[in-house]
């Protein structure tokens, strides 16, 4: 039995209980023990007494020592009125640490606006090392053909760097523009993880391509010109 408010995975008992997986013993080893099946999905039980599901076990991250479930934090973040879709990604950064990034969907709210209600709900919510350090907006969750969000995809996106790689490659200093135009940034951000063509990006990056070599299929490579041009010309 877990703490009250503690993760654990739910084992269940029946008596319509199948014996296993289909020619499948080691998966059936690891699920099936004395008479119960390990579901895989990561519950909690209240000081309440209720039992609140926090979705796949497999979807937990080690957070400063700690699991996190990135539920929680979605169920947190889509609280918060005008956002519509939250995905929270978990990835390792430079350092090796798992980090946490915010994905948001908000089609009618200005991301200026929106961004600190976010971070005070999650903070006055949320364990500290609960809330993402980065928050990044988007159009659309990419999804695949049956309508699931491609974590995958984020995951690569922010584990391969790319924005900031783009950056350097166009001659730009990320933080400095971060800086002196954060809204334009975020935008980037957004089309930039959104962006259907990462492996050939990642590619060009690894290469050094010439920075003409990405404006036939960065959403963002006429920014990046543009910025460039004008940080040259002051």
């Amino acid at each position: 039995m877990t703490k009250p408010d503690s993760p654990g995975i739910l084992w269940v008992k029946m008596d319509s209980l199948c014996r296993g997986y289909w020619q499948q013993p080691q998966k059936t080893a690891v699920a099936f023990r004395d008479g119960w099946y390990r579901t895989g999905d990561a519950f909690i039980i209240g000081c309440d007494g209720w039992w609140y599901h926090q979705g796949r076990a497999d979807d937990f991250l080690k957070i400063s020592g700690r699991w996190v479930s990135p539920a929680e934090i979605e169920e947190c973040a889509i609280t918060v009125p005008g956002v519509s879709e939250p995905i929270v990604i978990g990835a390792q950064d430079e350092d090796g640490l798992v980090r946490l990034t915010l994905f948001l969907v908000a089609p009618s709210e200005d991301p200026d606006v929106l961004y600190p209600k976010v971070q005070d709900k999650l903070l006055s919510t949320l364990a500290k090392y609960k809330c993402p350090r980065r928050v990044v907006f988007m159009e659309a969750i990419p999804r695949t053909a049956t309508g699931k969000a491609r974590r995958f995809q984020l995951r690569n996106w922010i584990v391969g760097n790319f924005m900031p790689r783009l950056m350097r490659q166009f001659g730009l200093d990320p933080a400095t523009v971060e800086q002196a135009e954060p809204q334009l940034y975020r935008q980037m951000q957004g089309k930039c993880a959104r962006c259907e063509n990462a492996d050939r990006c990642a590619a060009d990056l690894e290469a050094g391509a010439d920075m003409r070599e990405f404006q036939d299929y960065c959403p963002n490579a006429d920014v990046l010109v543009t910025l460039r041009v004008a940080e040259r010309t002051h």
